[in-house]
């Protein structure tokens, strides 16, 4: 009983603390905002035409923008893992672009194989915009 007693009076006494601890965190607000970037028109991966960027975003939930290069060691373990969110949450209004740097269109066809990622990919962002700066803002409707 008075285990359990002590056991009661340390909860009530570390309650306060935890809660304190928390409060010194900075969290940044949620805003919606409308903004008017600048309508990107990007060769698409599989068919190497046109893609209206703005299109493909037209009306999404959530965009999840991915600069990777299809070298690197970390994007061989991101790249599934981008490919099972598209997957799980398409259908909710989620939609990934992927924007591979660093290399040729041949390697990111090499690194995704013949049928390619499952959502949008424009390799070479950088040769298409030489001294631009994008900005990509994520958007709820």
């Amino acid at each position: 009983m008075k285990t359990l007693l002590n056991a009661l009076f340390l909860l009530l006494l570390l309650n306060p603390a935890s809660t304190l601890a928390q409060s010194g965190h900075e969290y940044s607000a949620l805003e919606e905002k409308t903004v008017n970037y600048k309508n990107w028109i990007l060769n698409d991966l599989k068919d190497n035409k046109p893609i209206d960027l703005r299109s493909v975003v037209q009306g999404k939930k959530l965009v999840m923008v991915v600069y990777f290069a299809a070298w690197c060691p970390n994007w061989r373990f991101e790249a599934p893992v981008a490919a099972k969110l598209y997957e799980k949450y398409r259908a909710e209004g989620f939609e990934v672009i992927g924007v591979s740097e660093y290399g040729s269109r041949n390697d990111v066809k090499a690194f995704f194989g013949p049928t390619g990622p499952p959502y949008t990919e424009c390799p070479s962002l950088s040769r298409v915009m030489t001294g631009t700066k994008l900005l990509i803002t994520v958007t709820a409707n």
